[in-house]
């Protein structure tokens, strides 16, 4: 008897040992809340598949809650055994950061950048599951595709010089459904300012973005760069005072209005 029970009481801790090695899933298969030193738990509140300008965009509100690292992965979505990769804009992942958050997650039939326009997906009811880096989430869908492109509406608009960088200041009414809308630049009777967003230590994004309805101060400069940041030189070209007639250039749509510039105090130099 005495032998019997060491004899399973060895089996028993080999099995711990074993699962130790091996490492167990938090996971369950609707990823709901666990305990423990690896605690994960992924709930889909609230989500949509929708057709933005020629992509097809599953809008999530997730909830997680996790002690294993800075985020968790989401790499695609089965819908009726077909699978799509999962893109958060260009990057071919998703990461889903601690607390409830709403993601856009654009779908692709390849491993690449999504193209707008590339493949369909018909109306109708799907099942399937949003995979995860160590489990799925199981999802069901009814896509009745709609049209949602986004839009804006420029309100008011003024230019002045701020510290020898001409700042232009709109006041906007937007409709974006998913990410944002790119404000490129704005034409001023003819002659074409490309826009920039502080970074920092005298150092500017070549994009602004637009997300939301608000006021966005955006710096303005007659020339552009492919870098990500740039350097801008202040005081190297001056907008003279007055009314111009303006078009302003964005992703979702080019916007004529007027722009009133307010005196300068700037001196142009070109060294």
């Amino acid at each position: 008897m005495e032998k019997t029970l060491v004899i399973g009481a060895i089996v028993i801790v080999l099995f711990l040992i074993a699962m130790v090695m091996i490492g167990v899933s938090n996971y369950t298969s609707h990823m709901t809340s666990n305990t423990g030193p690896n605690m994960i738990s992924v709930k889909m509140n609230k989500y949509s598949l929708e057709y933005v300008n020629g992509y097809y965009v599953l809008i999530a509100n997730i909830t997680a809650n996790f002690n294993v690292g800075k985020h968790l992965n989401l790499y695609g979505v089965i819908l009726n055994k077909t699978y799509y990769y999962a893109f958060y804009e260009n990057y071919p992942v998703v990461w889903l950061d601690n607390g409830t958050h709403v993601y856009d997650i654009y779908l692709s039939t390849t491993n690449s950048t999504p193209a707008p326009y590339s493949f369909k997906i018909k109306p109708g009811f799907y099942t399937g599951k949003v995979i995860m880096q160590d489990d799925n989430l199981s999802i069901e869908v009814n896509f009745v595709p709609k049209s949602l492109k986004p839009s804006i509406t420029i309100r008011s608009a003024t230019i002045n010089e701020t510290n020898g960088y001409y700042v232009l200041t709109i006041n906007e009414t937007s409709f974006v459904p998913v990410g944002h809308i790119n404000f490129y630049g704005v034409s001023l009777n003819g002659t074409f300012y490309y826009a920039y967003e502080p970074a920092g230590n005298n150092t500017f994004y070549t994009v602004v973005w637009i997300d939301r309805n608000g006021t966005y101060n955006i710096y303005l400069y007659p020339t552009n760069s492919t870098n990500n940041t740039v350097t801008l030189k202040p005081y190297a070209f001056t907008i003279k005072p007055g009314e111009y007639t303006a078009l302003f250039y964005t992703s979702a749509g080019n916007i004529t209005g007027e722009v009133l510039v307010g005196p300068s105090s700037s001196t142009y130099t070109d060294e």
